[in-house]
């Protein structure tokens, strides 16, 4: 059974919560089930990045869904809700200090040394790609496809760190079925979720 991991996407603010809602109302049961939400908005002050954060965090909360918040500490620090940092973004240790202990903390992971420094850091999860091309992200870190997601996560196991690994970028529907048969269950999914909640 995969576990999903939506991130939000839309033409505008709006767009964004209505796939939200869209994506949180949807029956995940053929595809397994929805633990995380992250609302991921560019180019918006911290003041409206709050005001929509506030309205995603209540669509969450009615379905039982945890909300993240994708890079401002700050934000996910007033929400009280999770946060998570990107390669280029404030450190894990970093955002640590400001946030409650319960807070959960996830970061992008591209290489075994950076899996390793962010559960150094104590990092909640692992947002590990990208596992092929993606045009919903810039500044794209090397693709990792199949074979290099597999390596990294062999060499976890083979640490015995556990850690939960979402497999991100560029997943389509149809990779759902390869990476469940490759024993990888944790995705992190923007286009394809959006397109199945539409239906």
């Amino acid at each position: 059974m995969m576990e999903l991991y939506y991130i939000s996407q839309g033409e505008n603010t709006q767009e964004h919560l209505q796939n939200i809602e869209k994506v949180c109302t949807f029956d995940w049961t053929d595809y397994g089930f929805l633990k995380y939400v992250q609302l991921r908005l560019k180019n918006i002050s911290e003041e409206d990045y709050l005001r929509f954060g506030e309205k995603a965090k209540s669509i969450c909360k009615t379905f039982g869904t945890t909300l993240i918040i994708n890079d401002h500490v700050e934000v996910a620090k007033h929400l009280g809700v999770g946060l998570h940092v990107g390669k280029e973004d404030v450190s894990v240790k970093e955002a640590r200090k400001h946030l409650r202990e319960a807070q959960i903390i996830g970061a992008t992971a591209n290489t075994l040394e950076d899996c390793l420094n962010h559960i150094e850091n104590k990092a909640d999860y692992i947002g590990l790609g990208p596992f092929r091309y993606t045009e919903t992200k810039k500044n794209l870190s090397p693709v990792l496809g199949l074979d290099g997601v597999r390596t990294i996560m062999e060499k976890l196991q083979e640490n015995n760190i556990q850690i939960p690994v979402y497999v991100i970028g560029g997943i389509t529907e149809k990779d759902f079925k390869e990476l469940e048969e490759n024993n990888i269950t944790k995705v992190a999914v923007s286009t394809a979720m959006t397109k199945i909640a539409k239906q």
